[in-house]
């Protein structure tokens, strides 16, 4: 009776490891925004929230390895913001190699619109992928605006043309935004 239960209880081990057998090609060791780390969430634990401004070009640099013992050689990385209003903001690698048990470092560049929504629950999302595999992690990113900024919205002359006499004047109203 005890040798039927601890057989059925490695059956049950060794169905558990079966996806896990099947090693990916490639993993992602570690992700920086803007020269901060980022932790990735997991369904226990959430990583950390990194935060970027709008209007700004976020520098994505992940490190990752090359797993198993064959080569890929149709492999990308994307870093992509869903939520968007305008579509996805993303960025995609060229094609690369990548050969087992050598580490990489690639930096992408994530274009933050001046439009996009302040809040602290944006998800950064950063996959490598080939043809036949992919490896996805997602990271907390925020989004905050710039402090003392000015945006020209708008410029009004009067008079009304942008011809006049010599030693006449013009005026212009400008329209800011902070």
């Amino acid at each position: 009776m005890n040798m039927m239960k601890i057989g059925i209880v490695m059956l049950f081990l060794a169905f558990l490891a079966m996806p896990f057998a099947t090693a990916q090609n490639y993993a992602i060791d570690m992700v920086e925004v803007d020269g901060v780390v980022a932790t990735p969430n997991t369904p226990t634990v959430e990583g950390n929230t990194v935060f970027i401004e709008r209007g700004e070009t976020a520098a994505i640099e992940v490190w990752f390895h090359g797993n198993g013992t064959a080569e890929v050689d149709d492999a990308r990385i994307k870093a992509w913001i869903g939520g968007y209003e305008h579509g996805d903001i993303e960025y995609k690698t060229d094609i690369f190699t990548i050969e087992p048990n050598v580490s990489y470092r690639k930096v992408l560049r994530l274009d933050i619109p001046e439009d996009i929504e302040i809040k602290d629950s944006h998800l950064l999302h950063v996959e490598i992928f080939d043809g036949s595999d992919e490896f996805e992690q997602e990271y907390n990113l925020g989004i905050r605006e710039k402090r003392h900024s000015l945006d020209v919205r708008d410029v009004l002359f009067s008079p009304g043309s942008l011809e006049i006499d010599a030693g006449k004047m013009i005026f212009a109203t400008v329209r800011l935004e902070n």
